[in-house]
């Protein structure tokens, strides 16, 4: 099983090709180590090694992989895709130019806030008046 770095065992498990199998199976990851490529590169990159063990077959299999560290941009742009999963937003435009980001958001012209403090007095008592209905 992996662990991180305090120690603590963490699982997982996806559907992958098996090679033995000829098919997708179910298979357990049982190392994953991230390493520094021997030469220092920029932006910086990491050496993923992973394992995964095939439950039908007991194949083992590693894959190896080289990662770059996401920039600043990358990170930003990642955080503003978020954003229509934390919020009720209709639209969420992202346009990238050289050195910036132009995000466009189009809100709902109803108060969200007040729709769910109604779904959830409808959730704890059952029912909800008409006034709050029609709010």
């Amino acid at each position: 099983m992996p662990f991180t770095a305090s120690r603590k065992y963490y699982g997982a498990r996806a559907k992958r090709w098996c090679k033995r199998c000829g098919s997708e199976t179910e298979q357990d990851m049982v190392m994953n180590r991230m390493r520094c490529t021997p030469q220092p590169t920029v932006p910086l990159t990491y050496t993923r090694e992973q394992e995964w063990y095939c439950t039908q077959c007991d194949n083992i299999e590693q894959v190896t992989k080289e990662v770059t560290e996401p920039t600043d941009k990358q990170r930003i742009f990642n955080r503003l895709l978020r954003l229509s999963e934390d919020h009720d937003i209709q639209t969420l435009n992202i346009e990238s130019k050289a050195n910036e980001l132009i995000l466009r958001v189009k809100l709902p012209d109803y108060d969200m806030s007040g729709l769910r403090a109604v779904q959830y007095k409808q959730q704890e008592t059952g029912f909800i008046t008409v006034q709050e209905r029609y709010r």
